[in-house]
């Protein structure tokens, strides 16, 4: 969901088309799916398919943890 962002368009495009590898840190996710929720919350009937949409685009993705070790090798 990039809200029409032409650029991100683009982008997410480009990247279903090289097949290239795709990974998010879990705490990305967690805003991303935040951000879905804050979205919607307003209209309850419509915020559980928000979500399920938004964990199918997730699904695209390895879902890659994020721990104090994580942190300190790549700081």
């Amino acid at each position: 969901m990039v809200r029409g962002d032409k650029g991100a368009v683009r982008f997410a495009k480009k990247v279903d088309e090289e097949m290239a590898y795709r990974a998010v840190f879990v705490i990305s996710a967690h805003g991303y799916l935040l951000g879905v929720y804050f979205s919607h919350r307003e209209n309850l009937s419509r915020l559980p398919e928000m979500l399920r949409r938004a964990e199918s685009e997730l699904m695209r993705f390895k879902i890659v943890p994020y721990t104090y070790e994580i942190a300190k090798k790549i700081s």
